[in-house]
């Protein structure tokens, strides 16, 4: 969901916040989720004088992917990346430290996570989405805004 959400320029934040409605000159989302906690975020570049218009515009994206399943191909083209990325990081001498590390505190192997990301569906993209992403008007969420125009 987060990479769906927000990674790259097929994610629906970037084309429907950035590209189309030209509100974002960037836009992503990071997840964390380390110990059963964690949180998501979302990290817009926007015009000053369009704050307000562009924090709706991502809660109408946080909307859709809460109300309409994602395309299947728009799933599995993430599910192939994460894997990419995933593999070639398990290339590298950091990437086997962090296997390590995962299999002595989760006891999970690389095939094991692999595997939870091949079970990915728009359905489940859709529930996730429902059970984690904020409503505007009565979620938990926050707001940071850095602005030249904003004196206080």
């Amino acid at each position: 969901m987060n990479l769906l959400l927000g990674s790259g320029i097929n994610s629906l934040l970037y084309k429907n916040v950035g590209s189309k409605k030209g509100l974002a000159y960037n836009i992503q989302t990071t997840a964390d989720g380390n110990y059963m906690t964690g949180d998501i975020g979302i990290k817009a570049l926007v015009p000053a004088t369009k704050i307000e218009e562009s924090i709706d515009a991502i809660f109408e994206e946080i909307e859709r992917i809460k109300t309409e399943k994602m395309r299947k191909e728009d799933v599995e083209r993430t599910k192939k990346l994460v894997k990419y990325g995933i593999l070639t990081k398990f290339e590298t001498n950091w990437g086997h430290i962090d296997i390590i590390e995962v299999k002595l505190d989760l006891e999970n192997t690389p095939e094991v996570f692999i595997g939870g990301f091949e079970r990915v569906t728009p359905e489940k993209v859709m529930d996730v989405a429902k059970k984690y992403l904020p409503d505007k008007e009565t979620g938990d969420y926050f707001i940071g805004v850095g602005s030249p125009l904003i004196k206080d």
